[in-house]
């Protein structure tokens, strides 16, 4: 009889295993969360966390991993999140966050403030966050108990991990997470759950995040395949698909361009994105850390280099509403002779407001270009070969 006992108890475990219920754990545990996602198929940037949900117990830890993707993020937690998340209303991301009590990574264009207590971390039990940075003391890590107002790891660098222990008296409850950038485009929840209640395994979370990632590279793909056949007149610069606005391919396609001297190339911009030839080492990044902390937006890369740039909206323009019908504004440069460095600049381009970039090659060469934000999106442009 025991004998039997314990095999039905093996077959039953074996089958809570398949069934990807995980038995509560002995002691604390770490969940690990991706923060934007890569995939082999394309170069990819996605504004999600993977999984975007999940449950854990008093005493767990939460590590947050950033992936270099080029965009900048946080993971923001606290009562400021929670009540923000609950009054913004459902549908396209809202262009800030600071009508709902919460600062903005980087604000509006053309100036593109910094807010440093949302670039830099800050812990605060209550009240809101500073316009400038929070203190020293405040900026150092404490555990998440659920009742602060403000808990944010500040900019995540590239590769950087970050965790965040929940405390031993944080009550059950469902508690959201946001980026300070990308704002209800990019939100998380964890629920909190008694210790005597099921968590997931590791290989749940592994399996739930690859799942979302590939759905976002399955709804993508048509449209990169379809962007990797075009030519040098109607070239794109990132492509985006309405069936997946959370991601991106950051690519510039066809990869491999070639053209006449004296032909020219026309790219249409579809996201945030910079089309950048002979850049330096410096031009990379869309923020920038100084040594005292202060983060500020890379200037040098988002600055026009021998071409004029994207147009600025008309003063007091409203902005078009979300179901206005797409327009292309079409931006020209001038001929360029392969010397120096040439930059678009930054384009913000999405809908219903695209941009195109127009420019043409006066001499022979082979010339590599990259956008200054998105790491592996590069492409080549071959004159008169």
């Amino acid at each position: 009889m025991t004998r039997r006992l314990a095999l039905i108890a093996g077959l039953l475990s074996i089958i809570a295993s398949a069934c990807g219920t995980a038995a509560p754990t002995s002691g604390p545990a770490t969940y690990d969360v991706t923060v934007d996602a890569s995939s082999p198929a394309f170069n990819l940037q996605v504004t999600a966390y993977f999984p975007n949900e999940l449950k854990a117990h008093p005493g767990d830890t939460l590590k947050f991993t950033a992936l270099d993707r080029g965009e900048p993020h946080t993971v923001t937690f606290g009562t400021l999140v929670d009540a923000a998340v609950a009054k913004i209303p459902p549908g396209p991301p809202v262009p800030s966050l600071e009508p709902y009590g919460l600062p903005d990574l980087i604000g509006a264009p053309p100036q593109l403030p910094v807010s440093q207590a949302a670039a830099q971390p800050c812990f605060l039990a209550s009240g809101a966050p500073p316009k400038d940075a929070c203190s020293k003391d405040q900026q150092k890590v404490i555990e998440f108990n659920g009742t602060q107002a403000f808990s944010n790891s500040g900019w995540l660098q590239p590769k950087q991990e970050y965790s965040l222990k929940l405390a031993d008296t944080i009550k059950p409850g469902v508690y959201s997470f946001i980026c300070l950038l990308h704002a209800n485009a990019m939100l998380g929840k964890i629920t909190v759950v008694d210790k005597g209640q099921a968590t997931q395994s590791a290989g749940d979370l592994k399996d739930a995040a690859a799942a979302q990632v590939k759905a976002r590279v399955d709804a993508l793909q048509p449209a990169v395949d379809a962007a990797n056949k075009a030519t040098a007149d109607s070239a794109f610069a990132g492509v985006i698909s309405e069936k997946v606005p959370d991601a991106q391919a950051p690519i510039f396609a066809p990869k491999q361009l070639t053209i006449p001297v004296g032909g020219s190339v026309t790219w249409k911009v579809f996201g945030p994105h910079m089309i950048a030839f002979n850049a330096s080492a410096d031009l990379v990044g869309a923020l920038a850390k100084a040594p005292d902390g202060t983060v500020a937006v890379n200037g040098k890369a988002f600055a026009p280099a021998g071409g004029p740039g994207a147009p600025p909206p008309p003063a007091g323009a409203a902005p078009p509403p979300p179901n206005a019908p797409p327009q292309t504004i079409p931006v020209v440069a001038p001929g360029w002779d392969g010397k120096g460095l040439h930059n678009s600049g930054f384009f913000l381009s999405f809908p219903p407001t695209f941009f195109s970039y127009k420019l043409t090659f006066t001499t022979a060469g082979t010339y590599p270009y990259k956008c200054l934000i998105h790491p592996d999106m590069e492409g080549t442009v071959k004159v008169g070969q």
